[in-house]
């Protein structure tokens, strides 16, 4: 069914497709201390897969996966990732593509149509016979499309045109949280969303022409010609303050920053710098690792779930392991709290409490340390509900909460 919204609440901040005046940068304010302790850097090691890009290819900018399969697409078609290679399924260039539902949605050549061993046309806009799908964004309860002519939200069997926003161009969003960061006309833009209210809100004059970023925990970044800014608030509103990631006064931090994505999943925010690739934690620590060969230059085009995916001249490359992650709250919460917390808590005294994801991240090398050497529990009684082998499971996938 579809279903129709006129004018957006908030719809007067940004002048819905007036002149966007001239270009205002991030207000200059002196950088915080942004030291970072060593103990705030943590090195990821995460699994490496390989995929070789014929030569002359144009590397894939999309990727959306389901129980069945897993597809990339870009300029030069779209294609089903094997174990060993890329099976192109659609010569078309691909615009946009989303997972939802079970299904693979794929926007190419003006049409929108749903991948299940070939494309097949899609009757979800049989009702706007005219609407060209450019971008898509999905989570568990809802598919986003930015087409020719409006914004579209898919929630169930109901449809929801946004008339009033035209020119979508980028939408992220976060599986946590209703924002949506949107770039319309080139423009960044703030979207809350609920059952019966839509508020959209220009962030233009605080930021300027940028990427901008919405994490866990309030953290919203903004990537403007190769330099990281972060949204802080003030008693008279919002500032960007520039964001160094450093460890000493003379460490130059994230340098040459080519992309900055959302892991929807977790919120969590990844930086594509020159020679690292950097994930910021909502709890302000900084994970880093080293970019693969074959990716420069590259784009950092699809994190989910903490798999990484980029694309560079001669190779695609993924980070991570596909399939069910390790994760804090589905996972080492109930190791730890089975294993752990007769002793390691904040009311025992002892050197290092486990007692929360924060405080287990910072401590997991020396818990598998002591848990592989025997060392602990304590109280020398058998684990129970695993082994250490959770704990290095999620180190391994980055410490998913």
């Amino acid at each position: 069914m579809l279903r129709r919204w006129g004018l957006i609440v908030g719809c007067v901040f940004f002048g819905c497709g007036a002149d966007p005046g001239p270009e205002v940068p991030p207000e200059v304010v002196e950088p915080e201390d942004r030291v970072l302790r060593p103990s705030a850097l943590f090195e990821l090691e995460l699994p490496i897969k390989t995929w070789t890009l014929p030569e002359g290819f144009e590397g894939p900018k999309l990727q959306a996966e389901t129980e069945a399969f897993v597809l990339v697409g870009g300029p030069a078609g779209l294609f089903e990732v094997g174990d060993s290679e890329l099976r192109r399924v659609d010569e078309r260039p691909v615009a946009a593509l989303a997972a939802y539902g079970g299904k693979a949605f794929v926007a190419a050549s003006g049409e929108l149509g749903i991948f299940d061993g070939a494309v097949s046309p899609s009757t979800l806009l049989a009702a706007l016979p005219d609407a060209r799908v450019n971008v898509m964004a999905a989570r568990d309860s809802e598919l986003w499309l930015g087409t020719n002519a409006e914004l579209l939200r898919l929630a169930g069997e109901e449809l929801v045109a946004f008339d009033d926003v035209i020119g979508v161009t980028d939408i992220r969003l976060f599986d946590g949280s209703t924002i949506l960061s949107l770039s319309v006309g080139g423009r960044p833009v703030l979207l809350r969303a609920s059952e019966d209210e839509l508020e959209l809100q220009s962030l233009e004059d605080e930021v300027g022409t940028a990427t901008v970023v919405f994490g866990a925990e309030s953290r919203v970044v903004a990537l403007r010609e190769s330099e990281v800014f972060e949204r802080r608030a003030t008693d008279s509103g919002y500032v960007w303050r520039p964001s160094s990631v450093v460890l000493s006064e003379t460490d130059p931090g994230v340098e040459g920053v080519e992309d900055a994505v959302l892991d929807s999943s977790t919120g969590r925010i990844w930086l594509l710098g020159d020679q690292l690739i950097y994930r910021l934690e909502p709890s302000g620590r900084v994970a880093r690792l080293a970019r693969p060969a074959g990716t420069t230059p590259a784009r950092l085009f699809r994190v989910y779930n903490g798999v990484v995916w980029l694309a560079g001249d001669t190779a695609l490359v993924r980070l991570g392991e596909l399939g069910p992650a390790t994760t804090y709250s589905g996972h080492v919460a109930p190791f730890v709290s089975q294993n752990c917390l007769r002793c390691h808590t904040d009311r025992t005294g002892v050197a290092r409490s486990l007692e929360t994801y924060g405080a287990l991240s910072e401590n997991v090398d020396r818990a598998i340390e002591q848990l592989q050497q025997g060392l602990m529990p304590e109280d020398g009684r058998a684990l129970e509900g695993g082994t250490v082998e959770i704990l290095e499971r999620w180190r391994k996938g980055g410490l998913l909460p």
